[in-house]
């Protein structure tokens, strides 16, 4: 851990793996196979102490480096997630949907919402192949591979909601629905118990 982001480590300052990269890597999900409408998890702090940078020092952590979440999205799809901190093998990014006609694979290297996916089809036991986004879908091609490449759309995104009054850039509602769904994670993750999440229409 580099010494900037120590403060991360700590379950009480909010700041966390499961606030934060957890909290992206959800939103993300939820926006493509739906809304979580119960979710049960199960958490822990499996490395309670941190090495700090070449330091030679370790630091205490309390934070979760362990969630496992699942539950029934709209539709009754049963949606299966686990997000580990300091994988040795370095593990990136895969959401995998199984459907009736076939399988979707979308990985990446790293965070998604930082770096870029690779989408891959499989239609009904046939051998996956690569998807290649609709010319014109990537508004700003010259910053793949960047980690502003994202963040440029959504800037657009943002723009482009003031100057024509539509609502494609998530806003504080979207985040608050996504927060209500971090605070049923962690109820559930202390008391074992299922918890159900109401609708939150704007």
């Amino acid at each position: 851990m580099s010494p900037d982001m120590v403060y991360t480590l700590d379950r009480k300052l909010g700041a966390t793996m499961l606030t934060i990269a957890f909290g992206h890597a959800i939103d993300l999900v939820s926006m493509v196979v739906g809304e979580l409408q119960d979710v049960v998890a199960t958490t822990a702090t499996r490395r309670r102490q941190v090495p700090l940078g070449r330091t030679g020092q370790v630091v205490p952590m309390s934070a979760e480096d362990q969630i496992a979440i699942s539950g029934t999205v709209a539709g009754g799809a049963i949606l299966s997630v686990h997000h580990r901190g300091g994988a040795a093998s370095g593990a990136g990014f895969s959401l995998i949907i199984d459907g009736t006609e076939g399988r979707l694979d979308v990985t990446s290297a790293e965070f998604p919402h930082i770096g870029p996916v690779t989408v891959r089809v499989a239609r009904s036991g046939g051998r996956p192949t690569t998807v290649t986004p609709p010319s014109g879908y990537d508004g700003y091609p010259a910053l793949t591979g960047t980690v502003i490449h994202n963040l440029a759309h959504a800037y657009a995104a943002i723009r482009d909601d003031l100057v024509h009054g539509t609502t494609v850039a998530p806003d504080f509602t979207h985040a608050v629905k996504r927060h209500r769904l971090l605070d049923a994670i962690a109820r559930s993750a202390t008391t074992g118990q299922r918890q159900t999440l109401h609708s939150f229409d704007k």
